[in-house]
């Protein structure tokens, strides 16, 4: 593919990418390739991140995001019943030796 440029002059697309990037400035160049860097190290950190979670996410037996929300489901549920049951068992106490507690 050829690219006219210019008084009629030919130019390769090579060329023209050539001149492109003799025309930016290098400071641009420079403040790109640190927020590239900075990136880098952002997603190493969070690399890490994941990792350490992943692993707590081990001691529960959980392999996945998605096993530690069905754990939670599952003990948030227990938990609930659990509650139930207690509040049960102290009504019916309260009940079975006539125990009056008032709030002050």
């Amino acid at each position: 593919m050829v690219v006219r440029r210019g008084r009629n002059r030919l130019v390769q697309p090579e060329e023209e990418q050539e001149i492109q990037k003799d025309q930016i400035d290098p400071s641009v160049l420079l403040k790109m390739k640190d927020e590239i860097n900075e990136k880098k190290e952002q997603v190493s950190e969070l690399e890490g991140s994941k990792k350490t979670l992943l692993s707590q996410l081990a001691d529960y037996g959980c392999k996945t995001v998605e096993e530690a929300n069905k754990l939670i489901k599952k003990k948030r549920e227990e938990q609930e019943k659990k509650q139930g049951q207690l509040t049960t068992g102290i009504e019916s106490l309260l009940e079975e030796y006539d125990w009056d507690f008032q709030e002050n």
